[in-house]
């Protein structure tokens, strides 16, 4: 007996985090007030869906959201979402692994650093600052969006400035450091895997 499936459309469920989608409904609130646009037709348009293969490579058709879970999973904590993406080479098979990158805003000149660097005191967002003089500096801070394990600084902070990565238990106001510049580990910026399923 054979079986009969259609691959033209490939559906790819993908799931997010509770606060993540809580942190997506504040950012699309935000818009609304500010285009007054209670549809927010412009925001929908500026979603972007695309999906990047195992090998790296980006695949060339553009995605559609499909439908999102009415319910987050008690046992993980996350809301299921599915994208559509047409198949017309055939390139995508059932039970392949994905990865779905998600354009929602376009941000001139954002700056991100990792929440790790961030403290929270009562609704307050704090970094600590490197001065030119190498000292110590607590700086408030309005944070924007979170991007995986970074998160957006819409003030506060100017590009080119450092904040302290490691050892935030250890430094105080007006030290002074002799800082060293590191990498942003890689498990902060890499995306999640999804499975493809039936289209």
């Amino acid at each position: 007996m054979n079986e009969v499936s259609s691959i033209d459309t490939i559906l790819v469920n993908f799931s997010i985090s509770e606060s993540d989608f809580l942190g997506l409904l504040k950012m699309r609130h935000t818009r609304i007030k500010e285009s007054g646009d209670p549809a927010d037709t412009v925001y929908s348009k500026d979603v972007k869906i695309s999906l990047v293969l195992s090998d790296g490579s980006l695949y060339d058709q553009p995605g559609r959201f499909n439908f999102a879970n009415r319910q987050v999973d008690p046992e993980t904590g996350t809301i299921m979402f599915q994208a559509a993406f047409s198949n017309p080479n055939k390139i995508l098979r059932p039970g392949q692994f994905a990865r779905i990158k998600l354009i929602l805003e376009e941000v001139e000149n954002g700056l991100l650093i990792p929440q790790r660097c961030v403290k929270e005191l009562q609704g307050i967002h704090q970094v600590y600052a490197i001065t030119a003089n190498n000292e110590i500096e607590l700086r408030n801070v309005k944070m924007g969006v979170k991007v995986g394990g970074m998160w957006m600084v819409e003030n506060g902070l100017k590009p080119g400035e450092s904040v302290v990565f490691e050892g935030l238990n250890l430094v105080r106001p007006g030290q002074k450091v002799q800082p060293e510049k590191v990498e942003i580990p890689q498990e902060l910026k890499i995306f999640n895997s999804y499975l493809i399923s039936y289209g």
